[in-house]
């Protein structure tokens, strides 16, 4: 291999395959970058078999080669160069770096025995509009689980049905669901995509549009965005059963300001957090009252004018589960649908009625 590239795009690139790598392998090769230079351009692999990712750069290649790289030292590396361009060369399991005074000599490995990543999609995927995708995983990605006793609902569950794709998330505590209007041929399509690939997609998309491809008989599931492929094993299990959680009949509705929640939200939060962080949410007559209180500091207690349809009542909830919501709503004001001190609690967007987040009250 003997390439030159622009340093700035090779370090940006192998800082994101880095997060790819594995970084306690039970196999060695699996702690390495590969790169592979042919004809104008040079890809770079990195995967730990449950997540990968194929990235594609120009560069002035004068010999192709593949080999593979120890993924920390070689992306420090790069990363700290100071020259516009960067040579690489390689002689057998030895890679040189050159660049503006500097040459180091990296020790490497054979490519032979890396795992296959896929580098290129079909042209007949189903292809999402990145304004509509990323928007809606921004509203239920933040309510995935990370217990990993409970490996279901460390994803993303994906409904796939004619022109519609359901997203749904959850921790147990709390549930977020968001409707999008895809234009899709799948029927009646489950999966769930780990937390973990699908928090690099806002992070790297930057085209017009995000292609989608399922492959079932391989339990995985692939990204196309420009110049990269991202790929995921699809977690296998159940999805809890979230409809039949859903409020059916909700005995009292509050629509009020979400700027002056929020606000009230963290004046509590000073309280909350010498009390389990739990915080009460009183409905009464045109007004919602937010209070908290502490043996060791003192109390607080918040009235915000409100629109209420329904009977009083109380609802105690952990403070950042409500804070967490309400930095997802676009609206001004958040609708608030209760049954009882008990049972799960819708928060609504009055701006965007194909997004519901359910939260577990507290038991006081």
């Amino acid at each position: 291999m003997k390439v030159t590239l622009l340093t700035r795009d090779f370090a940006k690139t192998l800082s994101v395959s880095s997060r790819f790598v594995a970084t306690r392998a039970n196999l060695p090769i699996l702690g390495n970058i590969v790169l592979k230079a042919n004809k104008t351009k040079i890809e770079i692999l990195a995967t730990d078999l449950e997540v990968s990712l194929s990235a594609q750069l120009g560069a002035k290649v004068t010999e192709d080669g593949t080999i593979a790289v120890p993924a920390k030292t070689f992306t420090e590396l790069i990363g700290n160069l100071g020259g516009e361009n960067v040579d690489l060369e390689t002689v057998g399991e030895v890679i040189t770096v050159s660049s503006e005074g500097f040459r180091s000599a990296v020790n490497s490995m054979n490519a032979s025995d890396y795992p296959n990543v896929t580098t290129e999609l079909p042209e007949n995927v189903l292809r999402i509009q990145t304004r509509v995708f990323i928007p809606a995983l921004t509203k239920v990605l933040f309510a995935a689980s990370t217990d990993e006793a409970r490996p279901t609902i460390t994803g993303v569950l994906f409904l796939l049905r004619k022109n519609e794709m359901i997203l749904v998330a959850t921790d147990g505590f709390r549930l977020s669901q968001k409707r999008c209007e895809v234009e899709t041929n799948h029927e009646d399509t489950r999966l769930i995509i780990p937390k973990r690939v699908l928090s690099e997609l806002p992070r790297l998309s930057v085209g017009n549009d995000i292609a989608f491809d399922i492959r079932p008989t391989e339990n995985q599931v692939l990204f196309g965005l420009p110049q990269m492929v991202l790929g995921s094993r699809v977690i296998e299990g159940e999805f809890p059963n979230f409809e039949r959680i859903i409020p059916k009949a909700p005995k009292v509705s509050v629509n009020v300001s979400k700027e002056e929640l929020m606000r009230a939200v963290k004046l509590s939060s000073i309280f909350a957090r010498d009390n389990a962080n739990t915080i009460k949410l009183t409905i009464g007559e045109n007004e919602l009252v937010v209070s908290a209180e502490s043996n060791r500091s003192g109390n607080e207690t918040l009235s915000i004018p409100a629109k209420v349809e329904g009977e009083k009542m109380e609802l105690s909830f952990n403070f950042r589960f409500v804070e967490e919501v309400l930095t997802v709503i676009s609206g001004e004001s958040v609708e608030i649908k209760g049954t009882d001190a008990t049972a799960p609690c819708l928060f609504l967007d009055p701006k965007d009625p194909s997004f519901l987040h359910l939260i577990m009250p507290v038991r006081i």
